[in-house]
């Protein structure tokens, strides 16, 4: 985390970023501080989830990264001018992206999802564009502060229940990015906390109250993990030395994530961490285990008539007192006094009461003195406890089995729709036929690559569905450009991500994507 010079700051952050199930890292966040030309102290957090490709996306998340901070902190606003400010900054970043898709159209479909807020005092604005967002944590509750622009949100909001959509094939579908399109809606609005309502004034910011936390994530966290969920890790955690983030990005990684998972995490002055069952020191676990081992010395010399301990034996001849070097005497040094246990022999500590050496005996009485009868030496039998029930564990859907590397010939799947050579755009409904039965933990994927490109350039619409079609929008990968693709349907493992089977001209078909005449629809597909 960096180091604030600021003294009035009321906030402390963290943030981490892993690539999860991915093989690059698209995904982007970042912390500043700055003053607002008012001179309030303030602090930005962002996080940005690339599009369109490993290096597309992975650039499209960097320059919003940059360029946002920059940005706002350059023109240093006032308080009150924030919320202008923040769309302003997040036009230019998407006219940035959008240009170098006109200036290089092999970077189409090139976009980043980016959410970010900044924190004066005791106010949070909020500005956002995609399906990454903003938690509110306060005591016990967690809200979510951004409205998600997926086609998945507007379902629900037209009706559609939560269990319907959830594996819909379109519920990745992003409304809105930036780069896709030319021009973006940039939304400033925010859920009240402990609603579904919408405010959509620019001028009334959310107001924190101390003991606040503010979550910032990608939809790699998101996906994996439920509010419920990830409201019990995220109380875990100061946020300070990124500790908050870094176990959240664990939690999401430990669900089996299959995206790139990053957040960031804000604390207010008075968060609470939450209290958590601690693993014991190994001095407490060592002195449960003497008690238990010393409890069951006593109940075994019990049973075995050796408790209390009698009196030690005095030799006739000295009246010195002789202390027999036995079990029992051992436990006599515990409750005797120092006087009469005052050299007793003590068994290491590394060795059990049951490889104990034998008693000595005690020397033959004296002519007249008293008869010397031996005390049996009590040894502590061991106890084998018995082995333990190990019950198996029902296989989950975020933990597939399937093998990281192709184990045998897999037949591809039978394409159906569209037909070969269709000329296209907007939504189309990609339609195909199993060959076999998926294997366990694999999925279709939906890859294109160019006419005079080769098949190993094959690049994906959407993540892996286990459905027989995929639902998508041309209009955004192609960016209103005409131009003529092959495509196919792949068997993939999810997790680790594998093709199990390989695109080819023989297993392919032919689109012609041919953009309409007006600007189209704002969709643009399906997006990691």
């Amino acid at each position: 985390m960096p180091e604030t010079t600021m003294p009035d700051k009321l906030w402390t952050y963290g943030e981490d970023s892993k690539e999860g199930g991915r093989p690059t890292q698209e995904d982007r966040c970042a912390t500043l501080e700055f003053r607002t030309a008012d001179g309030q102290s303030a602090l930005l957090a962002l996080v940005a989830d690339g599009v369109g490709g490993r290096n597309t996306g992975a650039l499209a998340s960097q320059w919003a990264k940059e360029m946002i901070p920059a940005l706002l902190s350059q023109k240093a606003p006032t308080a009150s001018e924030v919320p202008v400010a923040l769309v302003e900054a997040f036009e230019a970043a998407h006219d940035r992206i959008y240009n170098e898709v006109m200036d290089n159209p092999s970077r189409a479909g090139m976009g980043t999802t980016c959410t970010t807020v900044v924190i004066i005092g005791r106010r949070l604005y909020l500005a956002h564009v995609g399906d990454s967002r903003a938690y509110l944590i306060r005591g016990n509750q967690i809200h979510q502060l951004s409205i998600d622009h997926t086609w998945a949100e507007e379902a629900i909001q037209a009706g559609r229940s939560r269990e319907e959509i959830r594996n819909h094939p379109n519920r990745g579908v992003i409304k809105r990015c930036l780069g896709i399109n030319e021009d973006v809606d940039v939304d400033t609005r925010y859920r009240k906390f402990g609603t579904e309502e919408a405010d959509d004034s620019a001028d009334h910011p959310v107001v924190l109250e101390d003991g606040d936390r503010i979550l910032l994530c990608t939809d790699g966290v998101s996906d994996m993990l439920e509010d419920a969920r990830l409201l019990e890790v995220a109380r875990r955690h100061p946020a300070t030395e990124n500790q908050a983030a870094r176990a959240v990005v664990q939690a999401a990684l430990k669900a089996n994530a299959k995206d790139n998972v990053t957040a960031v995490v804000v604390d207010l002055p008075g968060a609470v961490v939450a209290a958590r069952r601690l693993p014991l020191p190994v001095w407490a676990i060592g002195g449960a285990a003497a008690l238990l081992l010393l409890a069951a010395t006593v109940v075994g010399a019990r049973l075995a008539g050796l408790w209390p301990p009698a009196a030690p034996t005095i030799a006739a001849s000295t009246g010195t007192p002789t202390i027999i070097p036995t079990a029992r005497i051992l436990l006599a040094t515990v409750t005797q006094p120092a006087a009469i246990a005052a050299t007793p022999t003590v068994l290491p500590a590394t060795r059990s009461a049951a490889s104990a050496a034998p008693a000595t005996p005690a020397p033959a009485a004296q002519p007249g003195g008293p008869t010397y009868t031996p005390i049996p030496t009590f040894t502590v039998e061991p106890t084998v406890a018995p082995a333990p029930t190990v019950l198996p564990v029902a296989p989950t859907t975020r933990q597939p089995s399937a093998p990281t590397v192709p184990s045998r010939t897999y037949a591809s799947p039978a394409l159906l729709d569209p037909p070969n050579r269709e000329t296209l755009n907007g939504e189309v409904v990609f339609k195909w036929q199993p060959g076999e039965p998926l294997p366990d933990g694999a999925g279709y994927e939906v890859v294109w690559w160019r006419a005079k490109e080769s098949p190993n350039t094959a690049r994906g619409f959407a993540d892996p569905v286990v459905t027989t079609e995929l639902k998508t929008n041309l209009d955004g990968p192609f960016s209103g450009q005409q131009q003529t693709i092959r495509w196919a349907v792949l068997i993939v493992n999810r997790n680790p991500y594998t093709r199990l089977t390989q695109p080819s001209e023989s297993n392919s078909r032919e689109l012609v994507y041919q953009p309409k005449s007006n600007d189209g629809p704002t969709c643009v597909g399906v997006c990691d």
